[in-house]
């Protein structure tokens, strides 16, 4: 509990041991959540080979996958961190190259740049059902003023 009450208050580096002692003291649903977080926490600490092995773990593939990049790249552009998504993403495609979500994720991460002439039309097209893209739009659109 305590480290998920100074993973709350944004006290993330703080929060790592606790969470890392979680990780053996509890059933298999709690580990789940506790990975989820902790991984959070490891980005904020920018200890990303550990994030990364964190969020693999919570979805059972090995740290060094492409799917396991794939993830941290959609981790790293939820916490706003463009480069680094764009990375992990490109380094998800040398892995596998059959990884389809990864072209869909480098449309996001042009999105999120606010290169609307490589990323618009590509991110919305490729997958109509996800809100992601269209968020990212939005925002796009109210930092440019033009809110219609």
């Amino acid at each position: 509990m305590r480290g998920l009450t100074l993973y709350r208050l944004n006290r993330r580096t703080a929060a790592i041991p606790f969470l890392e002692r979680a990780l053996t003291a509890v059933d298999e649903r709690v580990r789940r959540g506790c990975e989820l977080f902790l991984g959070r926490c490891y980005i904020g600490a920018k200890k990303y080979d550990d994030a990364r092995a964190a969020f693999a773990a919570q979805y059972g593939f090995g740290a060094g996958t492409g799917a396991a990049y794939l993830l941290m790249a959609q981790m790293f552009l939820r916490e706003e961190l463009p480069e680094l998504a764009e990375e992990n993403a490109k380094r998800a495609l040398q892995l596998s190259l059959q990884l389809a979500p990864t072209h869909f994720m480098l449309g996001k991460i042009e999105l999120a740049r606010g290169d609307t002439t490589h990323a618009l039309m590509k991110a919305l097209s490729l997958d109509q059902t996800s809100t992601g893209p269209f968020i990212l739009m939005v925002k796009l659109f109210l930092n440019d003023d033009d809110p219609s």
